[in-house]
């Protein structure tokens, strides 16, 4: 079986199980990388901090080419310009934000507003 229903109840569980097979392919090449997306994933959310633009830089590249194999990443946000200069805003996001009277910098992270200009 290579698709899992979505809704059915224990479906989050398989996806979780899945996601750390799925990383302990790739541990050895990139271990900062996994290390982050095991303790930073929550369901389809994934939050990474790291000290340095250039490490967060290197972990996104790293995590694009592991999850590449089905795992579609988009809405990357980050509070470093340099990093937000990277990101391609596709059309819906950007009505959405619009439509819901929200700023550029403005978005949500598990649910929760966050200000990537003000909140670090």
């Amino acid at each position: 079986m290579t698709r899992l229903m979505f809704g059915l109840g224990p479906s989050p569980f398989i996806l979780g199980g899945t996601l750390n097979v799925h990383l302990e392919k790739y541990s050895q090449d990139h271990p900062v990388c996994v290390r982050e997306l095991k303790d930073g994933t929550y369901v389809d959310d994934i939050n990474i901090a790291s000290d340095t633009v250039e490490e967060t830089r290197e972990i996104k590249e790293d995590a694009v080419k592991i999850l590449g194999g089905g795992f579609m990443l988009h809405k990357w946000h980050s509070n470093a310009a340099e990093l937000e200069s990277d990101v391609k805003e596709d059309g819906e996001t950007a009505y959405a934000k619009e439509s819901l009277g929200t700023t550029p910098s403005e978005t949500k992270l598990l649910g929760l507003g966050w200000n990537k200009s003000e909140d670090t």
